[in-house]
């Protein structure tokens, strides 16, 4: 599932923005997590800054771990 429009919404705070409370209520259901709790938001987005740190992490250790590019292509 893309979330990022979702995210990007959330972190700009524009939740609010959207005046319908069934659209609302529907949107924050279809991603499994109740945004107008801003505790519960808080808890999301540190736990997806965990994932997206780890990520970044583990990507670049396969890339330090990689011979330099001129080892790894050859030029004409």
């Amino acid at each position: 599932m893309d979330d990022a429009g979702f995210i990007t919404l959330l972190q700009g705070n524009n939740l609010d923005l959207i005046q319908d409370p069934v659209f609302k209520a529907q949107l924050t259901d279809y991603y499994g997590i109740d945004f107008t709790d801003k505790e519960r938001y808080i808890s999301y987005l540190i736990d997806h800054a965990k994932d997206l740190t780890r990520l970044a992490v583990e990507e670049a250790i396969k890339v330090k771990d990689q011979p330099p590019l001129e080892k790894r292509c050859r030029l004409f």
